[in-house]
């Protein structure tokens, strides 16, 4: 109840202040061409949809203090220096990732198996089963639970945090249809940004395979791989020897070469090297125009 009564109160806010209102905070001229996002995607992750204090957008940040806390950090929703999680490991993780099970295609390549690492930490956002802002230690000292590596506790966000601007969060809302996305979709009648491609689910049958390895009797569908190491398998192609962002990888945990969400995405952003530091869109590695992204690892 107390979580559908903060819903039901971002809603009357976003009424009041339209998302029409909240686009003038942002000069016309440095938005980007994608009216989806408020965003520039230019310089850093600061400037993309992964900085989820969300203030490049201006006051409307503001609205959403009800339902997440504003950490007023952009890397301590996903990062932290000390006292990262043991549940995932992952390079200073900070997210709460809980057990799931996610429902797989049926018809797969051999081997495969439940995500891997390096996709369940994007799913510890985009499955829609975590709160966006639930962490395991917050800034400044003593806001810290051990116990949020594996499961939400909504009363110690709403206890060890208080935002320093606007309402403090007496809920906890995650990217699926009745947390982020009763406003942030269409049809929501709040006119707010469309979220609905963010979320994946726990119904990965529509989605490109993750943990699927690749095939070693089929090598002749895909392109090999150039290099290998540091437990990854990757397409080499500017052949200085090690992974950068703009390559389209595999990773080994210790079972083989698989994709994994962070095989084509990159949720720090990549520059596409035509338009300055201007992102490649959706966070991909590879631009997908022309079908540049699938030609990287499939021949056709």
């Amino acid at each position: 109840m107390k979580r559908a009564r903060s819903v039901r109160r971002l809603v009357a806010l976003l009424g009041a202040a339209s998302i029409g209102a909240i686009s003038t905070i942002v000069p016309a001229q440095i938005r980007p061409a994608d009216p989806a996002s408020k965003f520039t995607y230019e310089g850093g992750v600061a400037n993309t949809r992964h900085n989820l204090t969300q203030r490049p957008i201006g006051g409307g940040a503001e609205l959403m203090n009800p339902v997440r806390n504003d950490y007023g950090e952009v890397c301590v929703y996903c990062h932290t220096p000390h006292q990262a999680s043991s549940a995932l490991p992952l390079p200073l993780w900070n997210r709460t990732t809980r057990a799931t099970t996610y429902t797989l295609p049926a018809a797969r390549d051999a081997g495969a198996s439940q995500p891997g690492t390096a996709s369940l930490a994007c799913l510890s956002c985009h499955d829609g089963t975590v709160a966006i802002d639930s962490i395991i230690n917050m800034p400044g000292s003593g806001r810290i639970d051990r116990a949020q590596e594996r499961g939400q506790n909504d009363a110690f966000l709403s206890r060890a945090w208080r935002n320093p601007v606007g309402a403090d969060a007496d809920a906890h809302a995650a990217l699926d249809r009745t947390g982020c996305l009763s406003c942030h979709s269409p049809g929501s009648g709040r006119n707010a940004q469309d979220f609905t491609r963010a979320l994946i689910g726990t119904d990965l049958r529509d989605d490109h395979p993750v943990g699927a390895p690749l095939p070693a009797s089929r090598l002749g569908e895909f392109v090999r791989p150039d290099r290998s190491g540091d437990r990854l398998v990757f397409y080499d192609r500017n052949a200085n020897g090690r992974p950068d962002p703009n390559e389209v990888r595999y990773y080994d945990a210790g079972a083989g070469a698989a994709v994994e969400c962070a095989s084509c995405h990159d949720p720090h952003g990549v520059p596409d090297g035509a338009r300055g530091s201007r992102f490649v869109p959706k966070f991909l590695r590879v631009t997908a125009n022309g079908g540049a992204l699938c030609l990287t690892c499939h021949v056709k």
